[in-house]
Parts: structure tokens; sequence; C-alpha cells
């Protein structure tokens, strides 16, 4: 016979006043308590004193009598007395749930809806490093095993400057051993400022002992930070670097991952960038704080590696498209003492730069408008000292350097014909010097300062490391390098210009200094500068302070 409902609550009564009454008003009484306003301010004060900011908690559910769940908890910025300050809450999440952990006596964290605010716009002075502080703790000492993370977002923004990660989830947990366990942190996000985007965060930080303490202040608390985008390339405007970069960037897209390894005694802080894309990028836009910028020209690059270490530039591997770019600004932002006018688009299959000579260079392509003067004062040996005047196109067949040595080169440079003449002349003294140096004797000819000149035209190729042989594809009536119009009175005629094709030199010209310059060591580019601007900007206080909701 099966017993009633009447029974089994008799035989419970019973048991119970068996058993006396003194354990079940502890459990009672234990029940209220964690439910009591008394037990509500205690959690408050301990989660304060613990992060060492300024914590409030909507509402605690005890699930047993080691497990909770806190709604809305708020961590805010403190104020001169220990206060919340209401515009610097900088960490809130809807739900967090404190339970058992697989691992024997330890617990787990479960954050629901969370959101790191990291907004430096309603920050005072040290806010950054009070924030970093309240991080540093022994989680091993407070039994916490892992935190696992739910449908969150981290911001990190002011008034003209947002970044924001949205669906967030993932693990931190606790690895490396019991006495100094290191906090590994595996998160990926689904959106980027509201766009879709598959971006995978990886971070080693010192959850630190007290043994570490002293160390970890002067150290910083990540060790080390990998940022992947995924496969999906995100429109560089979302990242909204307009403040940054001091005007708009709403042209190109990007991919890639990013490495952050913090500095440790007998270790440098280096940032680097690997298997990345960018595509159809203004140059212009993201170099107007680079030294010598802007930069104009359109930028479609595969970075193999850029890394910064100590604020410098230390390696620079890439392939990739240059188009339209501006030279002028270009070799001023490169530092080379070059002045040289027009644009040029390159296809660079490979360029490896690295404190030292050039690694490798291998480029095809074409520029102009040249200015021949600027082009001419490049041969430093030029017979009589004169120049070309004129302007003229570039194109690059093959241009390669190896290990700071030029090993090969074929480009032409050509100057069609023109009905107006109009600044198209060679020095006198050049041409003098030209003949005198090709025929070994002086030209008799009466000459005027500058001479006309048609067309003109070069094949110029390398002939060693430090010498170039230059084939002429210029002349009017056959393989010259320039055809030139030398006036002259003819019978019944008068004055006219007669052109006259002039050969180029046969014996090859040295480069001395061209090849001093591509053997040039590369010395690291200091960005120290540029990183101090960008992080003036960054946590720098606005004018106004933003309304916050």
């Amino acid at each position: 016979m099966r017993p009633t409902r009447r029974t089994v609550r008799r035989l419970v009564i019973a048991l119970m006043i068996a058993a006396g009454p003194l354990p079940w008003a502890a459990v009672f009484g234990a029940g209220l308590y964690l439910r009591s306003p008394l037990y509500h301010a205690r959690v408050e004060r301990e989660l304060s004193a613990f992060f060492h900011l300024p914590t409030r908690v909507g509402q605690i559910t005890p699930l047993s009598l080691r497990q909770r769940l806190l709604t809305d908890v708020e961590i805010f910025l403190p104020d001169a007395a220990g206060q919340p300050r209401l515009d610097a809450r900088i960490a809130s999440c809807k739900l967090a749930r404190w339970v058992s952990s697989d691992q024997p006596g330890m617990h787990d964290l479960e954050i629901y809806g969370g959101r790191l605010d990291l907004s430096p716009a309603s920050w005072a002075k040290g806010d950054f490093d009070q924030m970093e502080a309240s991080l540093r703790h022994d989680y091993r000492r407070v039994r916490l095993n892992e935190v696992r993370i739910f449908s969150s977002a981290v911001r990190w923004g002011r008034e003209d400057f947002e970044l924001l990660l949205g669906g967030a989830g993932g693990t931190i947990t606790f690895v490396g051993g019991d006495e100094e366990p290191d906090g590994l942190a595996d998160l990926s996000a689904t959106t980027l400022n509201g766009t879709p985007a598959d971006v995978h965060i990886t971070a080693l930080f010192d959850p630190l002992t007290e043994r570490s303490l002293a160390d970890a202040h002067a150290n910083g608390l990540v060790r080390r930070f990998d940022l992947d985008t995924g496969k999906q390339a995100i429109p560089l405007a979302q990242f909204r670097l307009d403040p940054l970069m001091d005007g708009p960037v709403d042209r190109g897209r990007f991919r890639g991952r990013l490495e952050y390894v913090a500095r440790r005694p007998g270790q440098v802080e280096r940032f680097t960038l690997r298997d990345a894309q960018l595509t159809d990028v203004d140059l212009s836009q993201v170099t107007r704080p680079l030294p010598g910028g802007p930069i104009p020209g359109t930028l479609n690059l595969d970075v193999r590696e850029l890394s910064v270490e100590d604020g410098c530039v230390a390696r620079l591997h890439f392939a990739g498209d240059l188009i339209e770019l501006d030279l002028p600004a270009a070799l001023r932002a490169a530092r080379a003492p070059l002045r040289l006018d027009g644009r040029v688009t390159l296809h660079v299959d490979d360029f490896d730069l690295a404190p030292g000579p050039i690694r490798s260079l291998k480029v095809t392509g074409r520029g102009g408008p040249f200015d021949l003067a600027q082009l001419s004062a490049l041969w430093p040996d030029r017979p009589g000292g004169g120049l070309v005047h004129g302007q003229a196109d570039l194109q690059l067949a093959k241009l390669l350097i190896t290990d700071g040595r030029l090993t090969a080169l074929e480009a032409d440079i050509t100057a069609p014909p023109s009905a107006d003449l109009k600044g198209q002349t060679i020095d006198r003294s050049l041409l003098s010097g030209l003949y005198e140096k090709m025929t070994g004797g002086p030209l008799k000819a009466d000459l005027p300062e500058q001479v006309a000149w048609r067309k003109l035209g070069l094949h110029v190729a390398d002939d060693g490391p430090v010498s170039l042989r230059l084939i002429g594809i210029g002349g009017v009536g056959g393989a010259a390098a320039i055809t030139l119009l030398v006036p002259k009175r003819l019978p019944y005629v008068g004055m006219t210009d007669i052109p006259i094709d002039v050969p180029a030199p046969a014996n090859p010209i040295a480069i001395t200094e061209l090849a001093d310059l591509i053997a040039r060591p590369f010395e690291p580019i200091p960005l120290l500068s540029v990183s101090r601007q960008i992080r003036e900007r960054l946590t720098s206080a606005p004018t106004t302070q933003p309304d916050h909701h």
C-alpha cells in the first residue's frame, strides 16, 4: 500500500521534531539573512573593497548557501569622497551567477549582458590606473576558477570617438599553477560599432599574487594581447578613426591580426600586425599624423608583418599596390634626401625592411610626369654639370634590390614629340660635355645657352650594382637618346631649326650616390610622437562633459 501525502508530511514533521529545532532554525535564519538589506549592504561593501571601486547591486538571490544570483551590478569610478561618480560607470551586467565549479572547492562566475565602458571623456587624471588596479587580484584566493561571459559588450570611447565590440562572449580562466596563476581570456564578438564582424580576442594577463604586485605595478596588467578580425573585411569607417587622423576616414577595408607583447625584464614592448589586408584605402586620410604627411594615393596592401618595438618601426614586410602615390610627400615621409616631383603607381611583389640595408624590394610600375631637371640632377658625374629641362614619363619594367644592392633594373624614360616645345631644352654645358665625352674633342658649334629638343627616350638598365647603361630610344630618325633642334642659317631659307639625333653615352654611368642611398642601413622609425598624440586625443578630457544615460 502506497503512503498518502498526509502520511509523508507527518513523517517529515516527526523527523524534524526528532532532530531538534536548531538546525532548521539555522537554515531558515540563514535564508532570511541572505535576503535581508543587511546582507545586501555587506555584499556591496565587500565587492567595493575587492575592486577598490564603488559597486552597486540591484538584487541578490541566494541559490544555495554557497551560490548567489546578482542582478543589475554596476561598478563606478569614485569621486574625491569615495562615492560613485554616476557619469563614470565603467562596468555593469544585467545578471551574474556565482556557482559551484567542477573543480572541488572552487566557484565559477557567469556574466550575462555585461558591459565594460572605457570612456576617457569622463575620466580624471589617474582613473585608468585606478581601473587597471581594480583587476589586480589573486583570484585563486577567492576560489574563482573560471569566468564565463555571455552577450556582453566592450566600449572604448569619448565624445568624438567610439569603438564598440558587441555580442561578446567567452571565458577567462586561470592557468599556470596554484602559486602564480596567469589569467587567460578567450573572447569573441559578433559586431564592431554595430557592423557584423567576426572578432576574436585572446589575452594573457597577471591576476597577481601578493608576491608580484610591485613588479606588476611597473610592468602593467596585460602580458600579451591578440586580436583577429577573421576573414570578413571591416570598413575603416567603422573604426571611427576621424579624430585620430585629423579628418574623415571613410574609404577602405581592413582585416588582419594584431599582437601585443608587453614590456618585461629583458623583453621589449612590441606591437605586430600580421596577415593583414588593407583594400582601397585613401592614403591621405590615414597618413595625416605622420611626419611629412598627408601622402596622397590609394593603397591596397597585404601586410605580412609590421612590427613596432618600444615605439619604433622595427620591421615592415608587405606586398601590394600603391596607386597614384604622390612622390614628394612619400619621399618626405621616408626622410629620403631626394626631391622628385610626380606621381607613381607601383606594384610591389615584395618589400622587406628591417634594421640594416633593405632586405628585399621587387617592384614594377609607371609614373609621371617627372621633371627632367630633377631626374638629370640624380646623375652626379654628368659632363658639364648642366641639366635637361622638360617633362617625361616612366615605365618601370623591373626593379630588384637584395640586401642593400641593386641587382636588376629595366625602365624607359620617354617624352613624346610635342608641337609646343616650351620648356623642352637642354643646357649647352651638358650638351658640350656629352659631345666631348663621346668624341674626345670639343663641340665647336655656336649654340645658345639652352638648346630645344623635340623628342627624348632612354632605356635604363643596370650594369652592376653601382652603374647604369643608357640606350637611346627617342630619336626621330633612329635609336637616339634625344632629338635636338639646333638653330642654323640655310641658303634661301634663313634661320631655321635642324633636327639632330644625339645617341646615348656608350659607357656605363656611375650611380655611386644612389647606390650608397640604397645600401644605407635602415634605422627604426620612431613613432613615439604619433602614439603620444593619439594617446592624448584618447585620454584628454574634453571641454564639455558628454551626457550619460
